[in-house]
């Protein structure tokens, strides 16, 4: 899993589809990046997701892996 978030987490941008690697209930939950968020701390940036189901949260970028790549890690097909 850590490959994910060393590799390519400059990538991301603004409406990527993405999922969090984050043990918890967002985990492989499918999101869209809505922006990013307003507090940054360096080296990473941080950005606002918001999830298939409605809710909404901020992640750094190295926390983020983009949707087919989750699938394609997970061996499963939707």
């Amino acid at each position: 899993m850590q490959k994910f978030s060393t590799e390519y987490f400059n990538s991301i941008r603004k409406n990527d589809e993405v999922t969090t690697t984050i043990f918890g209930n967002k985990r492989g939950l499918k999101g869209t990046v809505i922006k990013p968020a307003q507090i940054q701390y360096p080296p990473f940036i941080r950005w606002v997701v918001e999830f298939e189901d409605g809710t909404t949260g901020t992640f750094e970028s190295r926390y983020l892996v983009f949707w087919e790549d989750w699938l394609e890690y997970k061996g499963t097909l939707l």
